[in-house]
């Protein structure tokens, strides 16, 4: 075979290699390799085995560096999730790209997809508290453990408890379907209905889900507000003795329970989420 046509087959392997490096680069060290390839050393047996010898190894480097590509482009699509983690000791609350929120309990941790409003999908490890926005060409799906909730809209705990290795699911609102790896069955749930696997059996049961206060003071209430929603109250103190009767969800937005006491006492109600404050005012 003619140097032209061994130089031509090489240039071709060279060519076809990815780009990992800046093009230019690359052509320089592409004049480089063909210097050495070709170099004239008087003994033509000698340049030949070398020239052979550098095209197998043109043809190694064109496979390292496909695997190099395939690497790099699996690298990039593991890098493309987020991962939270509670450790604080206070509920920790996420607000998501889609405009649902998460509330992680202490030491929680969840990971999710950074396109998140094209692939609804978290993984869980321990107990939170969801509210989710609806979005039906984007189901939302939470995994802890081998339990899997998807979401119809709705807003629900998910919990983990280690030491029994128990899967807890509470539904407030909507709806959720419920399923279990390995398990042909799923569960509908209806708002006030926990789901409980444990030792690979799966219970339904009812709980209460809202929070009665029958003539209590405001006082009470809003010291259950603030206990439960992590915002300090302002309210004008004369109204703090009056009693009222009241029931709420005991996962209720939090923007609708001021609007409930703000309807109430006729008053206007001003929300601070940097300084965590809500309040009331005639």
């Amino acid at each position: 075979m003619k140097k032209e046509e061994i130089d031509k087959r090489l240039k071709n392997l060279w060519d076809e290699i990815p780009e990992i490096q800046d093009s230019r680069l690359k052509q320089s060290s592409w004049e480089i390799f063909s210097a050495k390839t070709f170099a004239e050393t008087g003994d033509r047996s000698r340049t030949r085995r070398w020239q052979w010898a550098a095209a197998a190894m043109l043809t190694a480097m064109l496979a390292i560096g496909s695997l190099l590509i395939y690497q790099k482009s699996n690298y990039n699509q593991a890098d493309v999730f987020q991962f939270v983690e509670n450790t604080t000791s206070k509920v920790k609350r996420v607000e998501l790209s889609d405009g649902s929120v998460v509330e992680l309990d202490p030491l929680a941790k969840m990971e999710y997809a950074k396109n998140f409003e094209q692939n609804r999908r978290i993984k869980l490890y321990g107990t939170a508290f969801f509210q989710v926005t609806k979005d039906e060409d984007h189901p939302f799906t939470v995994q802890c453990d081998r339990t899997t909730t998807t979401v119809l809209g709705t807003s629900f705990t998910v919990g983990q408890e280690d030491e029994l290795k128990k899967i807890i699911v509470r539904l407030y609102e909507g709806s959720v379907r419920m399923n279990v790896e390995g398990g042909q069955e799923s569960w509908i749930l209806e708002p006030g209905e926990e789901f409980i696997f444990a030792n690979k059996q799966v219970d339904i049961n009812s709980f209460e889900r809202f929070m009665d206060f029958e003539n209590t003071s405001l006082k009470e209430i809003l010291s259950y507000i603030e206990i439960n929603y992590h915002y300090k109250v302002i309210m004008p103190v004369k109204l703090l003795q009056q009693s009222l009767t009241l029931r709420i969800n005991k996962k209720e937005r939090f923007v609708n329970v001021v609007q409930i006491i703000a309807q109430m006492y006729n008053l206007k109600s001003e929300i601070d989420e940097e300084l965590k404050t809500v309040k009331f005012q005639p």
